[in-house]
């Protein structure tokens, strides 16, 4: 029977980290050309400052008939991240009937060191972020929505009211599980007018009338000619629901809205 090899892990060499982990097994009998792992877990105290702990990790193994060998150390880093990420950043962009929610960023100091190196982590020390809708009354609107840091960084809340204010809330969340929260609030303007018709049409002007629209306080009248740009027909916003459009030409088409 071959023999076997006594492989160590040298706790002792660990330095100030030593008393931070915990080894499945600081040694195991190993065949020639067998592999194995020690699972080494690492329990970082409660009142540990934010820092780069340098962990150095070596091995020696033993054969049955031979003196020690000793293998080259090699230093792993723990990043111990107690610090909250900044304060995101982002803008939002109200329809009728929809918040647009872009560009949300964040960045963490202390995470960030090591999603320069792994890229599958995060960005910039951000794991992901959490993006929430709410009304004034803080009352939730659906589910939040989170989404990885390396995910397109926008979002639409559709199906909303007209007219309504809203609260958007985005959360960073960085490797360590610190949070920062920034909201922002916003409101929906009043739904596009509706039930529009014309009377009183002549050869040069028309009068055009439409349903009132809640919370408006003001309309604007635009025409399009012959496939233009659109033109804004009155001078200051019309105060009532209707609006008579003079100096037509005859025999033109006309969209208005």
């Amino acid at each position: 029977m071959a023999d076997t090899c006594t492989v160590y892990i040298l706790k002792s060499n660990m330095g100030e980290l030593e008393s931070w982990v915990t080894v499945d097994a600081e040694s195991m009998y190993l065949l020639p050309s067998q592999q194995s792992n020690f699972l080494i877990t690492i329990n970082v105290p409660s009142n540990a400052g934010d820092h780069d702990y340098a962990l150095f990790l070596q091995f020696k193994a033993k054969p049955k008939h031979s003196d020690y060998v000793h293998f080259d150390g090699n230093t792993q880093w723990i990043i111990v991240d107690n610090s909250a990420p900044q304060t995101p950043t982002f803008t939002v962009s109200p329809t009728s009937y929809t918040v647009f929610v872009n560009n949300w960023s964040s960045y963490d100091i202390r995470s960030a060191s090591y999603t320069i190196y792994n890229h599958s982590s995060g960005i910039n020390g951000i794991k992901s972020y959490t993006i929430a809708l709410k009304k004034t009354d803080n009352t939730p609107v659906g589910s939040p929505l989170t989404k990885l840091a390396a995910d397109n960084n926008y979002y639409t809340f559709s199906q909303l009211s007209a007219n309504t204010g809203y609260k958007v809330s985005v959360t960073a969340t960085d490797l360590a599980g610190n949070v920062t929260t920034k909201e922002i609030a916003t409101s929906t303007p009043p739904a596009p007018p509706s039930s529009l018709t014309f009377s009183n049409i002549t050869y040069i002007s028309a009068t055009l009338s439409w349903a009132a629209s809640a919370g408006a306080t003001g309309y604007n009248v635009y025409k399009k000619v012959n496939g233009q740009p659109s033109v804004l027909v009155n001078n200051s916003p019309v105060n009532g629901t209707s609006y008579t459009i003079n100096n037509l030409e005859p025999n033109t088409s006309y969209t208005f809205f």
